[in-house]
């Protein structure tokens, strides 16, 4: 069998040898369907093409078992996965569990694989592949794929159109290579603009939540042992997600927590001036008085008992 030089350090970790005889039916690149294709299992197997700068590879059929392709990336490069039939998990720059009606945008720098892991039971996929001028000019064009997408995105109508256009695509060599880049154009283009609306929702969503963690702070900042994950806990949500809702914010969770803490000792300083240092320290559970005084002193630039000697 003729391997197209995108496999030539392809590695499939197989199960044990294969002798059948590949069956691709209905791909999106139905051109690909009378060429030679590569064996992932009996009955599971990829097809491939070539554009430049840009490489293609469907995979479509079913296993018995998990199997797990290696494409080791001899230059830096971002990849689509589709994933219409199926579960995968696509290990790139992360690891993004895929599936049924799901794609991702991903980048291998030089030297790194990408390894695609799919699930047994029946599998359709995608993935496209840019590196080299095309990567360069995709990123001036798209600036938008350099930020990470917070989770996979669903393969929409649009998408659904533009590879049902694709299907239909005829004609030679130079005519089909010009129409494939096209509707690739039009494939980046679309999932530039639906990681846009994602990231943007997700920011929303992130303001919300850390206005809700804050005023959850404000309410619960004298119990002893707040932590992280009874905020998450409390406000349903996971501890990532609620680090995530601080980042970029000019204070941690523990920050956060211990701001209110030093307010609500100043609020005592000038209004009780005779409670004891050590024992508000305590009271407002800093781990001990001198930490609690660099704290204090930190914020307000000025001394616990130089407060409570200013009240009134």
């Amino acid at each position: 069998m003729s391997i197209n030089p995108f496999f030539r350090s392809l590695t499939v970790v197989a199960n044990g040898p294969i002798a059948s005889k590949p069956v691709l039916k209905g791909l999106y690149l139905r051109f690909l369907e009378r060429e030679n294709h590569l064996p992932i299992s009996a009955t599971l197997y990829a097809a491939t093409k070539e554009i430049g700068n840009i490489r293609l590879m469907e995979i479509k059929g079913a296993s018995d078992v998990a199997q797990v392709i290696e494409l080791p990336q001899e230059e830096e490069t971002f990849c689509f996965a589709y994933q219409f039939i199926g579960n995968s998990v696509i290990t790139a720059s992360g690891s993004w569990p895929l599936k049924w009606g799901q794609h991702i945008g991903c980048c291998t720098n030089r030297g790194e694989k990408l390894i695609c892991r799919i699930d047994r039971g029946k599998t359709w996929m995608l993935l496209i592949g840019i590196s080299g001028d095309a990567l360069q000019a995709m990123r001036s064009e798209f600036p938008a794929l350099a930020q990470s997408p917070r989770a996979p995105l669903t393969i929409g109508y649009r998408q659904k159109h533009l590879f049902d256009k694709v299907q239909q695509l005829k004609g030679g060599a130079y005519t089909l290579d010009v129409k494939l880049n096209y509707y690739i154009a039009l494939l980046i283009e679309q999932y530039q603009s639906d990681l846009g609306a994602q990231l943007k929702a997700v920011n929303n969503a992130d303001i919300a939540l850390y206005h809700k963690a804050a005023s959850y702070i404000l309410e619960h900042y004298m119990e002893r042992k707040l932590t992280r994950q009874e905020i998450a806990d409390a406000l349903c949500v996971s501890i990532r997600t609620l680090t995530r809702a601080f980042e970029g914010k000019q204070v941690t969770i523990s920050r956060a927590i211990q701001l209110a803490r030093l307010h609500k000792a100043r609020e005592r300083l000038r209004s009780n001036g005779d409670e004891p240092i050590d024992l508000l320290a305590s009271d407002l559970h800093f781990s001990d008085t001198q930490y609690f005084v660099q704290c204090y002193t930190a914020l307000f630039k000025i001394t616990p008992d130089a407060e409570r000697k200013r009240r009134g």
